[in-house]
C-alpha cells in the first residue's frame, strides 16, 4: 500500500471510503493510467473521492491553477530550475491534467443521467400510485360484488327452500285431493258404479285404484256423466251438491284439462241476486217455474275457454 494512507485518512471517511481511497493511492503511487484516462474501473464517486480527500491531487490541481495565473515568460529556464524529482511529478501532473477534463465531462454526463433517472423515477412513482388506487377501488367494488353474490345467494336458497316447501305441499295437497276423490267414491259405491269404477268399501285403496279412477274420471265424457249423475241425484233429494260432490266434480274436470296446454274448461257459478239467464242457466226441477232472479246454485255450470256451454248451471229462482 503507498504511503499516503496517512495523508488520506480523514475523519468523515467511512471504513469502505477509507479503503477505496487507499486503493486509488496506490494505483497512483503506481502510476496506473488507465484509472484517469476514461476506464470504467474510475467511477464517479472515485473521482469525488480523489478530488476531496486525496492530498497530491490537490496540491496537482493548486499547482496547475498557481502556473495558470503566473506571468512566467520563461520557459527554457524551467527545465533547468526542476531537480529529478520535480521532472518526474511534472510528467505526472501533465498525465493527471489531460485526464481531469474527461473525468469531468463523464461526472457531468453521469449527472445528467442521474437527473433523468430521478424525474423518470417520479413519473413511475405517479404512475404507481394511480395503479394502487384503481386497484384499490377494484378491490372495492371486488368487496361489494362478493357482498351482493352472497346476499343473491343466500335469496336464491331462500327461494329453493319456499320452493321445496311449496311443492312438498301441493304433494301433500294432491295426494290429499285424491284420498278424498277415493274416499268419496268408496262411501258413494252407487256414484261409483256409474262411473265405470269399481271401488271397495272395505280395502284401502290402493296406487292402481287411484290410477284406474284418474285414467276414467279425466276423461270429458266421465265429466259429464259426472255432472248429470249429480243434477239427478240434487232435483230427486231436493238439495244443492255438497261440497264433496262439488269438490269430487271440481277434481275430474282440472284432471282433464291437465291433457291441454290451456285449460279449455272450466266451472262457472252464477251469483245469487242477479238475473234468471236462460241461455246460461236452467232451472232445477224442484225450482218454482217462475222468477227471475237467481235464489241459489244448485250445480255449477261448465263451459270452455271460449264461453261456449258444455252443461248449463243448474239454479233455483225466485220472484
Amino acid at each position: 500500500m503507498p504511503d499516503h494512507q496517512e495523508e488520506n485518512t480523514f475523519v468523515h471517511l467511512t471504513v469502505d471510503e477509507q479503503k477505496r481511497l487507499d486503493e486509488l493511492s496506490y494505483s497512483w503511487a503506481k502510476e496506473d493510467k488507465s484509472f484517469f484516462s476514461g476506464s470504467p474501473k474510475l467511477s464517479v464517486f472515485d473521482l469525488k473521492l480523489l478530488l476531496l480527500h486525496f492530498v497530491p491531487l490537490k496540491s496537482l490541481i493548486q499547482q496547475l491553477a498557481h502556473q495558470t495565473h503566473s506571468n512566467t515568460s520563461d520557459n527554457t529556464d524551467a527545465g533547468s530550475s526542476f531537480t529529478a524529482n520535480s521532472t518526474l511529478a511534472a510528467d505526472t501532473s501533465l498525465t493527471a491534467a489531460h485526464s481531469l477534463p474527461t473525468a469531468l465531462v463523464e461526472l457531468q454526463a453521469l449527472e445528467h443521467q442521474l437527473a433523468q433517472s430521478h424525474g423518470a423515477n417520479s413519473q413511475l412513482e405517479q404512475q404507481l400510485q394511480q395503479l394502487q388506487l384503481q386497484l384499490n377501488e377494484q378491490l372495492r367494488k371486488n368487496i361489494m360484488l362478493e357482498d351482493a353474490v352472497q346476499s343473491v345467494t343466500a335469496k336464491l336458497q331462500q327461494l329453493e327452500q319456499q320452493y321445496l316447501q311449496a311443492q312438498l305441499a301441493l304433494t301433500k295437497a294432491n295426494q290429499a285431493q285424491n284420498n278424498l276423490v277415493q274416499n268419496i267414491l268408496r262411501q258413494d259405491l252407487s256414484l261409483s258404479a256409474d262411473l265405470g269404477l269399481n271401488a271397495s268399501g272395505g280395502a284401502e285403496p290402493s296406487s292402481t285404484d287411484l290410477i284406474s279412477t284418474v285414467a276414467v274420471m279425466s276423461q270429458l265424457d266421465s265429466v259429464k256423466r259426472l255432472w248429470d249423475l249429480l243434477k239427478d241425484r240434487c232435483e230427486q233429494q231436493n238439495r244443492a251438491a255438497s261440497q264433496a260432490e262439488a269438490q269430487l266434480l271440481a277434481t275430474a274436470l282440472g284432471w282433464h284439462n291437465h291433457n291441454w296446454q290451456q285449460k279449455p274448461y272450466q266451472l262457472f257459478e252464477p251469483t245469487t241476486g242477479q238475473s234468471f239467464d236462460f241461455n246460461q242457466q236452467q232451472r232445477a226441477a224442484f225450482s218454482q217455474p217462475i222468477g227471475e232472479t237467481v235464489k241459489a246454485v244448485v250445480l255449477p255450470g261448465i263451459r270452455d275457454h271460449a264461453g261456449r256451454l258444455l252443461k248449463k248451471a243448474l239454479v233455483i229462482t225466485t220472484p
